[in-house]
């Protein structure tokens, strides 16, 4: 029995008015060869603004019991679950229960930094340390199993770290600025981040498979196991069960729904929000950043957002002008998905295309896991 037939499942489709034959022809092959290299285990998606034209999956869910992925898998979508927790702050701030301008210490009163502002923590540029060095520096007495956020808002509030820089002076890429948003959505709400998101997000928008990933749950059949290179299969650390920053699940094509969502494709929020979350950040100098509301901003303005989590990688953009979109989902700890998005750019863009040549730890990963799994090339 060959690969191909044991872990390598398709769901294709094209619409032609987008994607040439030609063009879904070379995207196919060349990431069956990506696959077949060890170079990628997961699904791509390549849509227009209006819908899908290309989507395909690759590789196994769960080693163990050889389950592929599909349509249906889930995956940890990691740091790209800024983008839900960036749209909770615009809608209160659309309600007027916030303003994006307000002090944080407004809504968490033992907040230690009184003049970071809920702005600076949407565009990074709030100077909040790290609390995975906090944690790891001043934790492991008395902590939760997995942390929490209200345990990373204790530590703040205990420990009271320096900043790295004067909030609104530089740009620094912050899980912390993003969890403790999620602790003012819940302050505001008065709910769970996770009631809030099904309530206001994934029931609404119909992302039906959407959820917020909780370490001491039990683990949601869908979602695909995460592995190492090598195949070795990764399991939960103590900052996974932080929540804003990251662990938010679902399927690639409710990514893509919610990415039209979030675009501005599918009405939601009201235009003057939405322009506001597109726009990069300026700091007290007036230098601009390269970072929105939950969204980087390239020089011609495409928006895009990377995800990695011990083994789960992701990959959206957004490309207006071009009338793209490219979402791309792993289950394996692997380079930048990045460059396997601008490979699939290259192709619809017609120009030349580079692969490169899998490394020595590629190669010797699909040799290991065809000999484990009895697989044939």
């Amino acid at each position: 029995m060959t690969n191909k037939i044991l872990i390598h499942t398709l769901l294709t489709f094209i619409i032609t008015t987008n994607l040439s034959f030609g063009q879904f022809q070379k995207i196919e092959k060349t990431f069956d060869d990506l696959y077949n290299n060890n170079q990628f285990n997961g699904t791509l998606l390549v849509a227009s603004l209006d819908s899908i034209t290309f989507v395909k999956s690759y590789g196994l869910a769960n080693t163990e019991s050889l389950t592929p992925i599909s349509n249906q898998t889930i995956y940890n979508i990691a740091s790209i679950s800024k983008q839900f927790t960036a749209a909770g702050i615009m809608l209160l701030c659309e309600r007027s229960l916030l303003d994006f301008d307000d002090l944080v210490s407004q809504y968490l009163t033992n907040f230690p930094y009184k003049t970071i502002t809920i702005r600076q923590l949407l565009n990074h540029t709030s100077g909040l340390h790290s609390y995975l060095h906090l944690w790891f520096n001043n934790g492991k007495k008395n902590e939760p199993k997995f942390l929490t956020n209200e345990y990373v808002l204790k530590l703040f509030t205990e420990i009271k770290p320096d900043l790295d820089f004067l909030p609104g002076e530089k740009f620094k890429y912050s899980n912390s600025g993003y969890a403790i948003l999620a602790s003012i959505i819940e302050v505001i709400s008065k709910m769970s981040f996770q009631s809030f998101l099904q309530k206001e997000f994934f029931i609404p928008l119909e992302l039906d498979s959407a959820y917020l990933i909780n370490p001491n749950d039990q683990i949601n059949s869908f979602l695909a196991n995460r592995y190492s290179s090598g195949f070795k299969l990764i399991g939960n650390k103590p900052p996974e069960g932080v929540y804003g920053d990251k662990n938010i699940a679902l399927t690639i094509k409710d990514l893509y729904k919610w990415t039209r969502v979030f675009y501005g494709v599918q009405y939601f929020f009201n235009s003057s929000i939405l322009n506001e979350s597109k726009k990069p950040a300026f700091l007290k100098d007036n230098t601009p950043t390269k970072y929105g509301f939950g969204w980087s901003i390239d020089n011609n303005y495409k928006l895009h957002h990377s995800g990695s989590q011990r083994g789960f990688v992701s990959w959206v953009e957004v490309d207006e002008k071009k009338n793209r979109i490219i979402i791309l989902l792993t289950n394996r700890s692997m380079g930048s998905v990045k460059s396997l998005a601008n490979i699939v750019n290259n192709i619809l863009d017609n120009d030349d295309v580079k692969i490169l040549e899998p490394t020595k730890l590629e190669r010797k990963g699909i040799k290991q896991f065809n000999i484990k799994y009895k697989i044939s090339n």
